[in-house]
């Protein structure tokens, strides 16, 4: 199964925090936020990125992603029980963070290609990435131990629904 990551298109203006001193509330580690979960005013970007605003869905930090009303109904059904939908604050639309709280020990470390660093061991970047299909095939996104903040994974269930339902604002880039 293929794996794939999420960028923004080109031309769409992005949400953008109001006050940059929230940005610690939506870069966390994929754990659930629910429970202490303080809607973020959020506006749109200035236009040097772009001027259209008619976007359903766009990549935020690590575990989380911003998406509208019309993003929420038609990814519900298939992501809903992979994370959560925490609203925000905003004058231009209604808009949601998902947060995804889906970590799966799914990374093939022997078919993968990626460099550590030696002081921590941690993984610093790949030449390839491979994950265990068994243990993916009926899930449409998910977070890796391995980057606890930094890479959300998402399979062809996810990416097949974005593009059947013509969800505007991202392009998606195979993970190889």
């Amino acid at each position: 199964m293929n794996t794939y990551e999420m960028f923004s298109l080109d031309g769409f203006r992005l949400l953008a925090l109001v006050d940059e001193k929230d940005i610690s509330k939506l870069w966390h580690d994929g754990t659930s936020r629910k429970g202490d979960w303080t809607p973020v005013p959020v506006t749109f970007a200035p236009t040097r990125y772009g001027h259209r605003t008619d976007w359903d869905i766009h990549p935020c930090l690590g575990p989380m992603f911003f998406v509208t009303r019309r993003g929420v109904d038609i990814l519900s059904p298939v992501i809903e029980p992979y994370g959560e939908f925490l609203p925000l604050i905003s004058t231009a639309g209604e808009f949601y963070a998902y947060n995804t709280t889906y970590t799966i020990d799914a990374l093939d470390h022997e078919a993968s290609n990626f460099t550590r660093f030696p002081s921590s061991g941690r993984i610093s970047g790949w030449n390839q990435l491979a994950f265990k299909e068994d243990m993916i095939a009926d899930v449409p996104l998910f977070l890796v131990p391995e980057f606890p903040r930094g890479h959300l994974f998402l399979t062809e269930h996810f990416v097949e629904c974005c593009v059947r339902h013509d969800l505007r604002g991202v392009k998606f880039k195979q993970v190889v």
